[in-house]
């Protein structure tokens, strides 16, 4: 997902030095305005409400600090980072009340740039994904009422008791499929701080091997890592890093999008995560294991797939270029 961008700053050099030295779309950010001022800074605030900001302290007019209080009232949870080039601790003290994500001091390197930029893009992917969640489960919930409605004054079979029970039961039944997701989150956290997705693809452009080679090798990445990682953490993990380095060698999207979701969904069904097994043992109680082997087969055949569309791009390519995609 792309997230946009301001970048607030007085000093014509500065401003540019920070935009031509980074590679906005690769971190996945898109700068939507620059301003050499807090009150321009606002005005594009509140026509386009960027999702992040990068702001010098000091500035003519309206400086950094008066432009994140207006900013919080117009949008609370926009991500705001200080740039100055001042040691002062007032400074520092209010950039802890304004909640701001980030304190730099100039110059600022563009590889602390990009940490910053990659630290933020991960709280943005967090929050995004909380609230598709909550979103499902208010859409669960309105699906689900007039059940319930039905159940408990119609047919007068569903007590408040049951309903008590039953969603005891549900509660103890997500709580561990949602701590299995937290925790892969977490996982996926750590490899990119500790810039695992970047010496994968780094190995893999120095192997320098034929096509197919490439392909097979990404199918056992994806397999691999389905099986620790879940399927959204996974996509965000790998897809900008990998898809680049897969194209370079004649992988087109749309292969490259077939792969990685059939690669995953193998490995919702793949010890030791395996949030489907975790889904089933919870629901009927049988060992992962058994559940396991009673799906091998299936496994197998959605292997067979996974290499199938690997090797022939054509069953995946041919009936979106015959819809002109």
């Amino acid at each position: 997902m792309m997230y946009t961008l301001l970048l607030a700053e007085d000093e014509y050099s500065v401003r540019k030095a920070i935009i031509n030295t980074i590679n906005w779309e690769e971190l996945g950010f898109q700068i939507i305005g620059e301003a050499e001022n807090g009150l321009e800074a606002l005005e594009i605030v509140e026509q386009y409400n960027p999702d992040v900001i990068i702001t010098d302290i000091r500035m003519p007019f309206m400086g950094g600090i008066d432009l994140a209080k207006l900013v919080r009232e117009i949008n609370p949870i926009t991500k705001i980072v200080f740039l100055t080039g001042f040691n002062d601790f007032d400074y520092a003290i209010s950039a802890i009340k304004l909640n701001v994500i980030e304190y730099l001091s100039k110059p600022v390197t563009a590889k602390k740039m990009k940490e910053t930029l990659t630290s933020i893009k991960i709280k943005l992917d967090e929050e995004n994904s909380r609230l598709r969640n909550i979103e499902l489960l208010r859409k669960s919930y309105t699906e689900s009422l007039p059940i319930v409605r039905i159940g408990l004054f119609f047919y007068k079979e569903l007590t408040m008791k049951d309903i008590i029970m039953a969603l005891k039961k549900t509660l103890i039944s997500s709580s561990s499929i949602m701590l299995i997701i937290g925790f892969t989150t977490i996982f996926t956290w750590l490899l990119t701080m500790a810039n695992i997705p970047n010496m994968i693809a780094s190995f893999f452009l120095a192997l320098n091997m034929p096509k197919l080679g490439y392909v097979l090798l990404f199918d056992v990445l994806i397999l691999l890592i389905g099986t620790f990682v879940d399927v959204t953490p996974a996509i965000l993990l790998l897809c900008p890093i990998l898809l680049p380095v897969m194209q370079s060698v004649g992988v087109s999207e749309l292969q490259f999008g077939a792969m990685v979701i059939t690669g995953l969904a193998i490995g919702l069904v793949t010890p030791p995560i395996g949030m489907c097994l975790n889904a089933c043992n919870k629901i009927n109680k049988m060992p992962i294991i058994d559940i396991f082997k009673g799906a091998l087969p299936f496994i197998l055949c959605n292997v067979t797939v996974l290499i199938l569309i690997s090797v022939f791009p054509a069953l995946t390519t041919w009936l979106p270029s015959c819809m002109s995609y």
